[in-house]
């Protein structure tokens, strides 16, 4: 434990747990108490149950630690720095389960850049993944605390909108097109808001369907 002592004046039972050359448990002979004396057998014993116990606790939050972060480096985008498709499936199963109990409103928008293979064509590879990479920025900018933006593959991305209002969705939309103008970045956009009638991937290929919908529109 950072800044704790040893207190010298007490001759240590065996350590439960050391951090930082820190004794958490210890007896001290010169009080005269008979009982302490008569029962430090015991006392050992309970102190080295103990440690075994808070040591099997930390080795156990250590392995969740490290589980966690596998799970995170195998869920982020290495490109973006966004969830990937396998980390957007997980939180849309986990999502839908929630939405049926409480029936939140909530939106999936799906973008979509245009022009990718034109930049990777005529300007190379390296630029088609500096536009995707300023994509995966604007849309991080924009999304609003508890928005899950995701590159689901390729020049594709998704954010997924929970307990969000319709107006709020349409806003977002709008910051996102106008940063995307400002950017130089085009795209097309779908959106999809969530519903008892229907799944959310099925929210998800209504949302794509849109997106597609407006690209078709523009050409």
């Amino acid at each position: 434990m950072p800044g704790c002592r040893r207190r010298t004046s007490l001759t240590p039972l065996p350590s439960i747990i050391r951090r930082n050359d820190c004794t958490l448990c210890g007896a001290d002979p010169s009080a005269g108490d008979s009982a302490l004396e008569d029962n430090l057998a015991l006392l050992n014993l309970l102190c080295r149950l103990l440690g075994t116990i808070l040591d099997v606790d930390y080795q156990r939050a250590q392995s969740v630690r490290l589980a966690e972060t596998a799970q995170l480096d195998a869920e982020t985008d290495p490109l973006t720095g966004l969830l990937n498709r396998r980390g957007w499936d997980r939180f849309l199963e986990a999502e839908q389960t929630r939405y049926r109990q409480f029936a939140d409103p909530g939106s999936i928008i799906i973008i979509d850049l245009d022009g990718m293979k034109t930049i990777n064509d005529e300007r190379g590879h390296a630029a088609g993944d500096e536009y995707v990479q300023r994509a995966g920025e604007i849309l991080a900018a924009c999304a609003h605390p508890g928005a899950v933006v995701s590159r689901l593959g390729g020049d594709e991305f998704g954010i997924a909108l929970s307990d969000t209002q319709p107006h709020t969705v349409d806003y977002l939309i709008e910051r996102l097109e106008q940063s995307f103008r400002r950017a130089e970045v085009r795209c097309s956009v779908g959106r999809a808001d969530f519903s008892m009638s229907q799944s959310f991937s099925e929210t998800w290929d209504a949302a794509d369907a849109e997106m597609y919908r407006q690209k078709r529109s523009t050409r």
